[in-house]
């Protein structure tokens, strides 16, 4: 294929290998260690197909949480294909531990890391995202004060410990005036 060609079918896909990218970038070697072998493959089709671009539909944590869950199961079956009961490390916390993990990382590459918005619709979608929940935030957590009721992703196996963390999280962030999602820079902290 000539170099021009080629640009202008990477122009022609730009956004879509944005989501590519980000869904590459979200399943890194930290992630796909709990799972089985080919998960990746599965996860990355689940990702590629949630609608990113309703985002900027959803006004209210209400709407967001509404359109989240169903993205959340279409993560968790594609995770469940290759990872059954007898994967302990994955365990309880195949949807609610390991499956929001996955998507709200995805979901933070796509908003705030990418050029998939722009600046003000990123602004406006920001502090709709929930913070993925890894063992990083969970000690940063520990650190800020936060009681948890459990001590590992596999042990996330409630949307009530999910969204307990997001609650915990989002009058704080408020205050200052930044999306909770920020918190997973704890990352950069170490």
């Amino acid at each position: 294929m000539p170099l021009q060609e080629r640009l202008e079918t990477i122009q022609a896909d730009h956004r879509r290998n944005i989501l590519r990218r980000a869904a590459r970038v979200t399943l890194g070697s930290s992630v796909l260690r709990v799972f089985a072998e080919g998960t990746k493959a599965d996860v990355i089709e689940a990702l590629l197909a949630i609608p990113v671009d309703v985002l900027l539909d959803l006004r209210t944590p209400r709407a967001f949480r509404k359109w989240f869950l169903p993205q959340l199961e279409a993560v968790a079956r594609a995770i469940r294909r290759k990872n059954t009961a007898t994967n302990s490390r994955v365990g309880r916390g195949l949807k609610w531990g390991h499956g929001t993990k996955v998507l709200c990382l995805y979901l933070r590459e796509v908003v705030e890391n990418s050029r998939y918005f722009t600046d003000d619709q990123t602004a406006r979608i920001a502090p709709l995202l929930f913070v993925p929940i890894d063992s990083i935030v969970m000690e940063r957590l520990r650190e800020d004060g936060v009681r948890l009721n459990f001590s590992q992703i596999c042990e996330i196996d409630t949307a009530r410990k999910f969204y307990g963390v997001q609650h915990a999280l989002a009058a704080p962030a408020s205050a200052v005036g930044v999306p909770r999602v920020w918190y997973d820079d704890a990352w950069a902290e170490v």
